[in-house]
């Protein structure tokens, strides 16, 4: 029975049912559990609550809309520019640890993106985390989904952008661009270890070198000196245009030969004799000047083909085969 529920949001709650209960229209064989005479009479409220018997469910749906209409009623709507949480930061307060930090305004990852696009080569996401006091691997994020949503609204695809304000301002997204997050760069997955404490006297000089030898590892001024320097960082995902993702020139350049250092390369080798039967199905052989006196890069090195055709050998093959009868000799290129 409800008699045995106590407070305000119940009265309301069964108040709001009795009326219901009262005033139905549709139609049914049954009688009304109560009729509006029976209900209007100046009669105790409890005593007549106490003849009400209602599902579980039905209660909790009535205490959620009491709630709704009462104090739950601020949060109704969304606050703009800033979060409307059950208790301040955190929006689930049966856990209180949990304070999340507002999300990095679209904004502030155009910015990123676009100081990416000017330089890739000095701007890699150590340079761009560091500037903008944001971890490697969220830059790193950023500047592949920029690419990403780039290249598809290039292709004709409409972005939810009206979506994505909405979304920011009911998170409390700080739209300011002048004002930067602060997250560790990195985080450091090696074991540090117990405390190695050293006691130094009051006229010893003990800087951060020093503290480097003692633990055995690198000085971190000399490894963020040398650390992706003249670098090219390029975006990792398939199918993007280099448009919007840009390749390293040097990576992707063609390599030319020299022809002077290799003359012989670019021309095919002339037939000096072709003799089928001399052929070898299986090997070719291959015929090396041993003689004395002639300078390495004089001596000359035939090729016997599997056709029986006589050439000689290509400069690669040439070097190969004059360091492996003298392999001593250092000098020869």
């Amino acid at each position: 029975m409800l008699s045995s529920f106590k407070g305000g949001c119940f009265n309301k709650a069964c108040a709001s049912t009795l009326s219901r209960l009262c005033a139905r229209q549709f139609h049914s064989s049954e009688p009304s559990l109560f009729s509006a005479n029976y209900v209007s009479k100046s009669e105790d409220k409890k005593a007549i609550l106490s003849e009400v018997t209602l599902e579980p469910k039905q209660i909790a749906t009535l205490q959620i809309k009491d709630w709704l209409q009462g104090e739950g009623s601020a949060y109704k709507e969304a606050k703009m520019g800033e979060t409307n949480f059950l208790k301040n930061r955190c929006p689930f307060p049966a856990n209180p640890y949990f304070q999340p930090k507002p999300p990095m305004s679209d904004l502030l990852k155009n910015r990123i993106y676009k100081d990416y696009l000017f330089n890739p080569r000095i701007n890699t996401p150590r340079v761009l985390g560091g500037k903008y006091k944001t971890s490697i691997k969220r830059i790193e994020a950023i500047l592949k989904l920029k690419a990403i949503e780039n290249q598809q609204e290039s292709n004709g695809k409409v972005l939810q952008k009206k979506f994505n304000k909405g979304m920011e301002g009911m998170l409390g997204v700080i739209t300011n661009l002048n004002v930067n997050q602060f997250e560790p760069i990195s985080t450091p997955t090696y074991k540090v270890g117990d405390p190695l404490v050293r006691s130094v006297t009051e006229f010893e000089g003990f800087t951060s070198k020093d503290a480097a030898e003692v633990l055995g590892r690198k000085n971190f001024e000399d490894v963020c000196e040398k650390i992706d320097t003249s670098k090219f960082y390029e975006i990792n995902y398939p199918g993007l245009d280099p448009k919007f993702a840009p390749r390293d020139p040097n990576k992707y350049a063609k390599k030319s030969v020299d022809p002077k250092a290799y003359p012989e390369k670019q021309q095919t080798p002339s037939v000096l004799e072709k003799n089928p039967v001399l052929g070898n199905k299986r090997f070719d052989f291959v015929f090396v000047d041993t003689s004395k006196g002639v300078d390495f890069d004089k001596k000359t090195v035939l090729v016997r083909k599997k056709d029986g055709s006589l050439v000689k050998a290509d400069e690669p093959e040439r070097h190969r085969r004059i360091r492996k009868v003298w392999h001593t000799a250092r000098h020869f290129m």
